[in-house]
């Protein structure tokens, strides 16, 4: 992966659930919100952490929600 490419990840944190088997990759600034309120709106869900790498990279905003 490229240094541009990690730049991105930056600003996402990664969380697995075991009990849904899922990953999500929320944004830095609603963490608060992912974690106190169960808020996940902004956040992209997945089996695989590479596919959410993947949408973070593309900026596919549709895909994962």
């Amino acid at each position: 992966m490229s240094e541009y490419s990690m730049n991105h990840l930056y600003d996402w944190i990664f969380h697995y659930n075991p009990y849904e088997e899922l990953w999500y990759a929320t944004p830095k600034e609603d963490y608060m919100n992912f974690f106190g309120k169960s808020d996940k709106t902004t956040s992209k869900k997945s089996k695989e952490i590479q596919t959410l790498i993947t949408i973070i990279f593309n900026g596919n905003e549709n895909m994962s929600n």
